[in-house]
């Protein structure tokens, strides 16, 4: 069962989030809106023991942090996420989600866009949700964190293992020069990668 949302009022997309997840029998749901961000996380308007059965979810707009927790800590059949855009938060409630990692062992593919989003913080999302996911997709834009290989092979190495694919585009970066940029993508092509037959051009 499929079910696109097309909204542009905040508050009617809070309430029929809520209605949502209460369908018992909700696979597919993809959400579309005008609204840049939400106002309020979702977690002050979820039943805290509401489980959802959605399997495929796409969400094609900002959506906050830890708005991506309230949202995954409740779909323990959640097989594939995609999220045009994940940005920072400015509230804070991650510590208080329930999170188990057997609750994600659906969770094979993942696509996300990043914006204003540390490494530190995506280390976190990485290491709590993807234990099991095979293939991973991620954009970011002028972050230079992202570009050093190897916190990023200490990551998959510890908390990533099944991963099979992994594509990931920066775009933007503001280096002092292109020499130090060369020099971060080539660490890129180490044993780690090549062994794994991931490549990466620029």
């Amino acid at each position: 069962m499929g079910h696109p949302v097309y909204a542009n009022d905040n508050g009617i997309l809070l309430f029929f989030l809520y209605k949502t997840f209460h369908l018992l029998k909700l696979k597919y749901f993809k959400v579309e809106y005008e609204i840049k961000t939400l106002y309020a996380p979702i977690y002050r308007h979820f039943d805290k023991n509401v489980i959802s059965t959605i399997e495929h979810l796409v969400i094609n707009i900002y959506f906050s942090y830890d708005t991506f927790y309230d949202i995954v800590c409740r779909m323990h059949k959640l097989r594939s996420l995609s999220i045009d855009l994940l940005t920072d938060s400015d509230y804070s409630n991650v510590s208080s989600f329930n999170l188990n990692l057997s609750s994600f062992e659906n969770l094979k593919r993942i696509c996300l866009k990043l914006q204003k989003i540390g490494f530190n913080k995506f280390e976190d999302i990485v290491r709590k949700c993807f234990k099991f996911v095979e293939v991973l997709f991620i954009s970011i834009e002028d972050d230079e964190e992202y570009l050093y290989a190897e916190p990023w092979e200490k990551l998959i190495s510890s908390h990533v293992q099944n991963l099979c694919i992994f594509d990931i585009y920066h775009n933007d970066v503001q280096l002092q020069n292109q020499l130090d940029y060369d020099e971060l993508i080539h660490a890129f092509t180490s044993s780690f990668w090549i062994e794994k037959h991931w490549f990466f051009i620029h």
